[in-house]
């Protein structure tokens, strides 16, 4: 979570998309702990479905972060420029 508030802060879209895809490779590692959890624990199993499904949730909202911040911005014409350069 501190990675995806760290990124939003950030002004520049190259360090904000670093933040938003450590968020995501950190939601990507805790769904597979989860599977380590219940591999260890199998009485957590229905649990550890639960919160994978949770994960996979996060794990789209960031994705839904990341695509508009990779997509290129379109130039800002100022009100003063040159129509003919």
């Amino acid at each position: 979570m501190s990675h995806v508030a760290e990124g939003f802060e950030r002004l520049h879209m190259p360090e904000k998309l670093q933040f938003y895809n450590v968020a995501r490779s950190s939601s990507a590692a805790v769904h597979s702990l989860l599977y380590v959890a219940e591999d260890n624990y199998p009485s957590l199993a229905a649990r550890s479905a639960a919160l994978r499904q949770e994960v996979i949730r996060v794990g789209t909202l960031l994705t839904g972060l990341i695509q508009p911040t990779q997509q290129p911005r379109p130039s800002q014409k100022t009100p003063y420029a040159n129509p003919n350069s």
